[in-house]
């Protein structure tokens, strides 16, 4: 669970209690706005005493503030009532037209070290000033040496105040095309790389945020009730013998998505249900349902609505629907 305006300690203890007390289900919490705006390392209101680019904190080198008063303590509370903790994490150095010490500490020495990845003239990429934290440095993490630097710096987070992991962002940040990196990729290549990885990674999704608010099934699914078809139909199936059969809803819901995308055929029209989510949404199948067969489905028609006005009776439900919907 998340809120971006949780930016206090004790608002995400009373998260946590507040999920607790009302039985809703959390294993992690995720903390956007826990760090200051500049190294997005340290807590937001800490105190202590910079150090150099080379160099890394310990919780013990901070005098926490109001604001996170005790990170550890949240910490151990929010593990003893079964919750995770994730901070929220840019992969960048951000540039800011002011001084902040520790910032310009670790960029000098991130610079020195050529961490950051290469512009292609023997410089520094930085991010378009147009773009989100636009004229920062983007870790070259391909560069295992870079990848070390950047983590020791947060080592603190994960040895001493025991967080569990980081919640990454922002990290679409290679705008140039004579950008380089340290494994010898070039702006095209490592973007080709992130795609491939987009294509396996694990997402949670909610359909019905998949279907714009006004797609055709959308609107014709809210305009027609489609349970006077089990009526119709009932005396179709038998109640206690034989396999489960498809819904007959689906079966009516087919041929219309068939004839109003000018699908050629019934054949090509359970390929397209296979992976096309809205199509998916309207039969209310998820993501992972079977696609019905097309000889099952002609197998539908022919032998079970063979003979029958069944087709007729639902056009004029239609219409009908149709008609009041217009007037």
């Amino acid at each position: 669970m998340s809120a971006n305006e949780w930016d206090t300690q004790s608002e995400a203890l009373e998260a946590m209690n507040q999920s607790k007390n009302n039985d809703i289900p959390a294993t992690v919490l995720v903390l956007e706005q826990w760090s200051d705006e500049n190294t997005f390392y340290i807590w937001n209101e800490a105190a202590y005493t910079p150090v150099s680019g080379s160099a890394a904190l310990n919780n013990s080198d901070f005098t926490y503030g109001s604001k996170w008063p005790n990170p550890k303590a949240m910490t151990d509370a929010l593990h003893e009532n079964g919750l995770k903790l994730v901070l929220w994490q840019i992969p960048v150095l951000k540039y800011t037209p002011y001084s902040y010490e520790q910032k310009d500490n670790d960029e000098a020495y991130m610079l020195q070290k050529g961490y950051a990845v290469s512009d292609g003239h023997n410089g520094a990429y930085r991010i378009p000033e147009s773009g989100w934290f636009g004229n920062s440095l983007l870790l070259d993490f391909t560069n295992p040496e870079a990848v070390e630097w950047w983590m020791n710096k947060r080592a603190y987070l994960f040895d001493d105040i025991k967080i569990d992991g980081v919640k990454t962002d922002g990290g679409e940040m290679v705008w140039r095309k004579d950008t380089s990196f340290h494994n010898g990729g070039t702006d095209l290549s490592m973007m080709t790389q992130n795609a491939d990885k987009k294509r396996e990674q694990v997402q949670f999704l909610c359909m019905d945020d998949m279907v714009p608010q006004d797609h055709l099934l959308r609107l014709i699914d809210k305009a027609i009730n489609w349970n006077f078809i089990y009526d119709l139909v009932e005396d179709k199936y038998s109640q206690s013998n034989g396999r489960s059969s498809m819904d007959p809803v689906t079966l009516i819901k087919i041929p219309f998505i068939q004839y109003l995308y000018g699908i050629k055929s019934m054949r090509q029209t359970c390929k397209e249900i296979q992976v096309n989510v809205a199509y998916r949404w309207f039969l209310g199948l998820d993501m992972m349902d079977k696609v019905p067969h097309f000889s099952t489905f002609g197998k539908n028609y022919t032998r079970r609505f063979k003979d029958t006005d069944l087709f007729e009776r639902y056009f004029h439900v239609f219409l009908r629907n149709a008609i009041n919907s217009s007037s």
